[in-house]
């Protein structure tokens, strides 16, 4: 049977899951990081264009996603991202972003990598970014495939392939609904962090209450 901790943790994870969030990488590095690992080795290559190891994984999350890129997630519903989307500023051009993307295998031909490149796409939009980049190995077919579909021009370049979309400005109306998005979605994922920490201290009282109850237990068997 669930405790209230658990009940409460399972609702929060069950209403995010499936949907794409904007989340703050510090608050979901480990969540991330865990993301990252259950890929497999050639995953992880497509991915990054070499099979990372563990090491420069948690290297990658903590320290290439900076704090003025962005990270879109999708969660299941054990509140695992099972799909992650950095939108990282282009260091050779100041107006654009690229993006690279990753589900893991088992939620793979649900849309989630589809959902969360248009989600790129259109924050792109509202930043006032003017161009999106994407890059891959030439064998990276899925990628190529979905930069197509979103009317990115993939060019071969060096050997791989390079996926550029000039952006139109956005509309007042779709700026407007963006934000709003950006508001629903924080002020989620705050009351998700307030709760993490609520349940995280229910549960330390209740073990130090178990912990009190063991220690009378004892008391009271040592005397009869």
């Amino acid at each position: 049977m669930l405790n209230a901790g658990q009940v409460i943790a399972s609702a929060l994870n069950t209403f995010k899951a499936g949907k794409v969030h904007l989340i703050e990488k510090d608050a979901y590095t480990e969540k991330l990081i865990e993301h990252f690992s259950r890929l497999d080795a050639e995953d992880r290559r497509m991915r990054f264009g070499v099979s990372l190891g563990q090491e420069r994984i948690e290297h990658y999350v903590k320290d290439a996603i900076k704090h003025d890129d962005h990270v879109f997630a999708i969660f299941n519903e054990e509140g695992q991202i099972v799909g992650a989307l950095h939108m990282a500023k282009e260091y050779h051009d100041k107006q654009a972003y690229e993006l690279g993307l990753s589900v893991n295998a088992e939620y793979r031909k649900l849309g989630y990598g589809k959902a969360l490149f248009e989600k790129g796409v259109s924050w792109a939009k509202t930043l006032g970014a003017k161009r999106i980049y994407t890059y891959c190995l030439s064998e990276n077919r899925a990628m190529q495939h979905l930069s197509r579909s979103q009317n990115l021009r993939v060019m071969l370049e060096h050997g791989d392939y390079t996926g550029e979309l000039q952006l139109e400005d956005r509309t007042t109306s779709e700026i407007t609904k963006d934000l709003i998005d950006f508001a629903t979605t924080e002020q989620m994922m705050i009351f998700d962090r307030m709760s993490e920490r609520y349940v995280t201290a229910l549960l330390g009282q209740y073990a130090a209450f178990a912990k009190s109850a063991e220690l009378f237990q004892g008391i009271f068997k040592s005397e009869k």
